[in-house]
């Protein structure tokens, strides 16, 4: 019988942190099997052999699951080399291809960690284990560089150390997309991590990191550059942007690694570079494929994965009200929840925390009034 309640979030989490341990011997410029923290000190020997190549099996099935998106021979040649076979080769061979198929084996194993880690700090909320919460979402964040670097523990100013960077998304500069980390995670991720990682904080009491770290986010404008960036890789997400209305319902599909992923369909930066390697002899074409690894690809995801993008401007801002009202900022929680309800005007969250913070400031009437607005068709 299949597990339930506690239960089944112990087997979700169990689950989460073998693919955590699968995937890390196969991250960019990891030479061992050390996975998180205390996750691989719980079983050190097992951790070993996967990175010694004992557990090659298991791991070339999990980067051959997440390959199945990607193209043929590049798929096969990723999966050939988790299993510590020789790759097959395809037309242009060489060093390009080895390197082609190393990125892609990393570049899954990449997108495989950011997805455990995020389920990880969801399973660890409900399991009311917010300092596992607040560590998996942290990891995610480091990973891409979007919090400070330096001490953990600067007692002085903490919120410094929580303080949303979002100048280290990746962005796009003189045509092409320049980033802190070499594999980043999707845009979506970022921000399940971003707010998972607050609750976590507000569960210890610590109002003024958390509202550092979604503040950060929302004031930066985090999920319109991201996605404005991937409407350089998208025709049709260029299009949802530039309608006002179709903009709320724009997909957050997240890109993997610019200019990394092997398996891209080709955006107008793809096709820019392509025409510039026809015009080049052999030689050149040979020596530009060893370097460049491959063309952006923009993965999407659907709703019931990630909020389309009104869904997340009225989560995010309904979720930084609620921060201030705790921080016992209401005139900050109320233009917050009026936000909220500008990206959607239908939600009941806002609507709610609205209503409330408007009877703590004594406003009733208002109150009232705008409930009843909420029921007219």
């Amino acid at each position: 019988a299949m597990p339930s309640g506690e239960g089944a979030l112990s087997h979700a989490a169990m689950c989460l942190r073998n693919v955590l341990l699968l995937a890390t011997p196969m991250l960019p410029g990891v030479g061992t099997g050390a996975a998180d923290g205390n996750d691989a000190s719980n079983d050190g020997s097992a951790a070993q052999k996967v990175a010694s190549g004992a557990a090659s099996g298991a791991a070339s099935g999990i980067a051959g699951a997440a390959a199945a998106s990607a193209s043929g021979s590049a798929a096969a040649a990723a999966t050939a080399a988790a299993a510590g076979e020789k790759a097959p080769v395809a037309s242009g061979t060489g060093s390009g291809s080895r390197n082609q198929a190393r990125d892609l084996l990393e570049c899954e194993a990449s997108l495989l960690e950011d997805s455990a880690l995020v389920k990880l700090a969801y399973v660890s909320l409900c399991q009311q284990d917010h300092a596992s919460a607040l560590r998996y979402s942290r990891r995610l964040l480091e990973k891409n560089h979007l919090l400070p670097q330096g001490s953990k523990d600067d007692a002085e100013e903490p919120r410094k150390n929580w303080t949303f960077q979002v100048q280290k998304l990746p962005q796009m500069v003189d045509g092409k997309v320049s980033g802190s980390a070499k594999f980043p995670s999707s845009i979506g991720c970022v921000m399940l991590g971003t707010l998972y990682a607050a609750e976590a904080l507000l569960a210890f009491s610590k109002q003024s990191e958390a509202q550092a770290l979604l503040g950060g986010f929302v004031s930066g404008s985090a999920l319109q550059k991201s996605l404005e960036l991937q409407s350089g890789f998208s025709a049709g997400v260029a299009k949802e942007l530039s309608d006002e209305h179709q903009r709320s319902e724009c997909s957050l599909g997240g890109l993997t690694p610019p200019a990394y992923h092997l398996g891209g369909s080709g955006g107008t930066s793809s096709q820019q570079a392509s025409k510039e390697k026809e015009g080049k002899p052999d030689s050149e074409k040979e020596k530009s494929s060893s370097k460049d690894c491959g063309n952006a690809s923009l993965v999407m995801y659907p709703p019931s994965e990630f909020p389309r993008f009104g869904n997340s401007q009225c989560m995010l801002y309904t979720n930084l009200a609620a921060v201030h009202v705790q921080d016992n900022n209401l005139e900050e929680a109320e233009r917050c929840c009026e936000k909220a309800l500008q990206a959607q005007p239908r939600a009941l969250a806002p609507l709610r925390s609205l209503v409330y913070i408007l009877m703590r400031r004594g406003r009733h009437p208002e109150a009232l009034q705008r409930l009843k607005q909420s029921r007219m068709p």
